[in-house]
């Protein structure tokens, strides 16, 4: 994967491989929240260094509830966590997301996590990421 550069001010849904942005849909929340979520993490990164205080210039697509969402996913599964920035970028094959959360949490978990998701139904995203054993 070759570097990239993000401006917090445009996010990271400008740097998403088309073969991501086609699978999942260009107005899919889940493609938003996930660009959300890794532009706040480095916003946050700068404001930490002094480097931004306002972080209204931040380019963000989505209001708190699917972050919070993609947060939980996040937290609750660290094989996640990589495909969850590689798929997007084109760096791991379509589905790895998909994998990652299956794998962890049964098959079929990532489907109705994202049908939930896309439905904005968070409370549901929470109780299908519940593991299977």
């Amino acid at each position: 994967m070759a570097n990239i550069n993000v401006n917090i001010d445009e996010g990271f849904l400008i740097h998403w491989c088309t073969h991501f942005m086609e699978y999942y849909g260009n107005e899919s929340l889940f493609v938003h929240a996930l660009s959300d979520f890794h532009t706040l993490k480095i916003a946050h990164m700068l404001h930490d260094r002094g480097q931004i205080n306002d972080f209204s210039t931040v380019k963000l697509y989505v209001d708190e509830e699917p972050l919070e969402a993609i947060r939980h996913l996040s937290r609750i599964s660290q094989a996640v966590r990589k495909p969850l920035f590689q798929e997007p970028l084109g760096s791991a094959p379509i589905g790895a997301i998909e994998c990652s959360v299956n794998s962890e949490f049964g098959e079929g978990a990532f489907s109705c996590w994202l049908n939930a998701f896309e439905n904005r139904e968070f409370e549901k995203c929470k109780e299908t990421l519940i593991r299977q054993h």
